[in-house]
Parts: structure tokens; C-alpha cells; sequence
């Protein structure tokens, strides 16, 4: 009975004094007319500048006005907040709860976002989310799209201020599982590529962080300055070459170190706009969903806090190819997929989660009948009747 005790008051104290995150979403919402209308064009075409045009001001921001408008009839306390428009692209909104919403258009996409909120909020603001966010954007023929856009999760840092080791194993431990960004959250090579899949030296990523960890002399948001490059290095993208085609008037360096799997954000040059920001994300396709997904991260940060040195980091934790028809890496995830969900049933797992609850955003590939998923959860029924047995 003791034994007992002592549990529960260590699930006490750990939930008492455990760092709770603060979170914020991007929707992306999309259609076959928007998609059409932006697609990347073939390699060796050229991208006519006033097609684009067309397509923003025609289509994508018709749907922009159509979604203000049915928001503005169907809820009487709705408004703009006009003391705080981010900018021409973004406008902010006040929703009847009295959460704060920024609509914006982004290419073949909107997006919608939310004031940043704990994983509480966001639970106590569901309903209100999936009602406007994604019932109300449905009737008008929106919906989130494979490969449009991106559902980004952003973390805030600030929470991180005394706790700099947690954050260093939390990106640590992203790392150590290359399937949350090749299948598991997401796979998009062109706009949130895995360092590992780059052949990226993540053993010199190492050696940074460990440098890191020892310095103890450097304020919190030059240790934040020091670690945002450290993130975002220059990366042997081995689908630079492509992508670029599609996107010739692009800035191709930014674009080059730019887009990788997880990497630290500040928009507004302070300490309060310091964000995680974990790209590889697919638009989310309800609240519930992306309530499941943040309530993960949150767990997996507490289940992090026990660690008191800095995390090794695994050499080879996934299998990935990196050789073959373009087609077969570029837009599928080229890993040994049964290991990949291993590695991500053990992330669950271990941070004190139910698999069945983080199933459904798997990649579409995976859940087939008789797929990926079926053929992992067979084998995982075998093993538990084995052992009962």
C-alpha cells in the first residue's frame, strides 16, 4: 500500500511543479480550385508572375472574404480586433468565447491561427475551434489538404527560461525519432525537410548542443540566439535541385537553410516571440486532433524532466533510404516502416499515453487495410497474448 503512496505522490509532484507549454497552431485550409491555381509548375517552365497574381486575388482571397463574412452573420459577438492587426495579410479576429483568431492567405491556402494557449485552453476552447476552424470553413468547401500548406506546431520558450537542459533533450529526442517528421506527424521534403534525411552531421549538432549545456555564463536569450543557428544550418538538401525548379523566383539560400524539420522562430526580435517551430506537421484535421497531437508534446516534456544529463543522441534510429527514383523519396517516406511505428509506439508509450489515441494522423499510406499500421498492431496483439499466456 505504501508503494502506492509514493506513486501518487510523485504523479503529484511532477504535475504540480512540471513546466506546462504554451502552444500555437497554423490551419491550413484548401481546395482543388486553390490548389490548381497555385501548383508548382513542371521543371523547365516558367512561373508567370501574373497567373499568381490572378489566383491571389480571384480565388484565394474570394474564400478569404467568404469565410469573414459567414463569421461575421452567424455570430453576433464576433469582431475584428483592429487595435492589433498583424499586418495587411493577417487580420486578427475576437471570437464569441473571446479567443483570439488571425485569418491570412498563404500560397493555394488559408491559414488560421489562434493566440497562443496551454494544452487546458485549448481543451476548455475546443468546441468553439472545430465549429469556426474547421465546420463552418468545410461549408464553405475548405478542408485541410495532404500537401498543402502546413499544421506547424509552435511551442513558446519563455516557460523554458530556467530549464534549458529540458529543451536541449527535447529537440535531442526529436532527432533521436526521424519518423515524427518522415510519416508520423508529417513528410514534406520541401518545406520541412529531416535533417537526417538531408545528410546532415548531426553528430556535429552534437557537439554544439553539448557546448550548450556546459556554458552557464550566457544570458537565456543569447543562449537562444546561439542555439536558433545552430538549427537552421546550411544543408545538403538532396531535393534542393528540384524544388528550385518549381520555385525559380524564390531566394534560393534562405530557402536552402531554411525549411527543416524543427527549428527555433522569433518574428519579433525579443525574448516574449522566441518559438519552437515543428514544420513537419500536415494540416490537422479537427480540433480533436490537434488537441491529441499538443497533449503528446506535453507529455513527452514531463516525461523528459527526469533526464538530468544531456540525452545521447542515436547514430542510426531509423532506416532511411537515400537512393532510388526521385519519385519513390520525394513523396513518400523512404523508411523501414514498421520500425517507424515501433519507434513512434515506444515514444507514445513511454510518455504515459494510449497508442490507439495517435493513430489516425499517422501517414494515409500506413493505415490502409492489411498496411503498415494493421500488419504492426497484429503483431503487437501476438506479443501481448504471448506474454499473458
Amino acid at each position: 500500500m505504501r508503494s502506492v503512496y509514493v506513486i501518487i505522490l510523485l504523479f503529484w509532484a511532477h504535475s504540480a511543479f512540471g513546466i506546462e507549454l504554451v502552444f500555437g497552431p497554423e490551419f491550413a485550409l484548401s481546395n482543388d480550385e486553390m490548389l490548381s491555381c497555385q501548383k508548382y509548375k513542371p521543371v523547365g517552365m516558367s512561373v508567370k508572375e501574373d497567373r499568381n497574381l490572378f489566383c491571389r486575388n480571384e480565388v484565394i482571397e474570394k474564400k478569404y472574404q467568404e469565410l469573414y463574412e459567414l463569421w461575421r452573420s452567424k455570430y453576433s459577438s464576433f469582431r475584428i480586433n483592429e487595435q492589433n492587426l498583424i499586418n495587411e495579410d493577417r487580420w486578427e479576429f475576437v471570437t464569441p468565447d473571446n479567443v483570439k483568431f488571425w485569418l491570412g492567405v498563404d500560397p493555394a491556402i488559408l491559414e488560421i491561427g489562434t493566440s497562443p494557449m496551454t494544452l487546458q485552453e485549448f481543451k476548455t476552447h475546443k468546441d468553439q475551434i472545430q465549429k469556426m476552424i474547421f465546420d463552418d470553413t468545410k461549408s464553405i468547401g475548405l478542408e485541410p489538404q495532404l500537401f498543402a500548406g502546413g499544421g506547424h506546431i509552435n511551442i513558446g520558450l519563455e516557460q523554458f527560461h530556467n530549464k534549458r537542459l529540458l529543451l536541449l533533450n527535447f529537440l535531442i529526442d526529436f532527432y533521436n525519432h526521424p519518423e515524427l517528421s518522415m510519416g508520423v506527424f508529417g513528410y514534406d521534403t520541401n518545406n520541412a525537410i529531416n535533417l537526417r534525411q538531408a545528410l546532415y552531421n548531426i553528430q556535429k549538432l552534437y557537439m554544439d548542443f553539448q557546448h550548450l549545456a556546459r556554458v552557464r555564463d550566457r544570458s537565456y536569450y543569447a543562449f537562444l540566439l546561439k542555439l536558433e543557428t545552430r538549427l537552421t544550418p546550411a544543408i545538403a538538401d538532396p531535393f534542393f535541385k528540384y524544388w528550385s525548379a518549381q520555385r525559380p523566383s524564390a531566394n534560393l539560400e534562405a530557402y536552402r537553410g531554411g525549411n527543416v524539420a524543427i527549428q527555433l522562430r522569433n518574428n519579433t526580435e525579443k525574448m516574449s516571440g522566441y518559438r519552437i517551430e515543428i514544420r513537419a506537421v500536415r494540416p490537422q484535421a479537427s480540433a480533436d486532433q490537434w488537441i491529441r497531437m499538443i497533449e503528446l508534446l506535453q507529455a513527452r516534456i514531463n516525461y523528459l524532466e527526469q533526464f538530468d544529463e544531456l540525452l545521447p543522441i542515436k547514430k542510426k534510429p531509423l532506416r532511411i533510404q537515400h537512393k532510388g527514383p526521385l519519385k519513390n523519396l520525394l513523396w513518400n517516406p523512404p523508411v523501414d516502416e514498421q520500425q517507424a511505428l515501433e519507434n513512434f509506439h515506444k515514444y507514445v508509450t513511454e510518455s504515459g499515453l494510449d497508442w490507439k489515441d495517435h493513430q489516425d494522423y499517422l501517414w494515409p499510406n500506413w493505415k490502409t487495410e492489411g498496411g503498415a499500421l494493421d500488419q504492426f498492431n497484429d503483431k503487437l496483439e501476438e506479443n501481448c497474448n504471448s506474454l499473458l499466456q
